[in-house]
């Protein structure tokens, strides 16, 4: 089955890189909804497959925005990993 939110993959990559603070300050005001975050997440890990170098600021910002919730350290460590240099 098809991700529902495969179609905004791309147009989520052209504003993330745009809006990097609006991004950070969404993922830490979802944070305490889990799906939330993981849909969030999830959005932004698939972008990164085709714009890794533009979204770098925002991946940066995210990893910042987590830093502190032990529950999410494999996502972090996934986000980074694909993220980052």
């Amino acid at each position: 089955m098809k991700n529902p939110s495969e179609p905004h993959v791309a147009t989520y990559a052209t504003n993330a890189a745009q809006n990097v603070d609006a991004i950070c300050q969404t993922v830490a005001q979802v944070r305490p909804n889990r799906r939330a975050l993981q849909g969030t997440l999830n959005a932004l890990h698939s972008a990164l497959t085709t714009n890794r170098s533009r979204l770098r600021l925002v991946v940066r910002g995210v990893l910042d925005a987590l830093h502190d919730d032990p529950l999410t350290v494999l996502s972090r460590a996934k986000l980074a990993v694909a993220g980052l240099p």
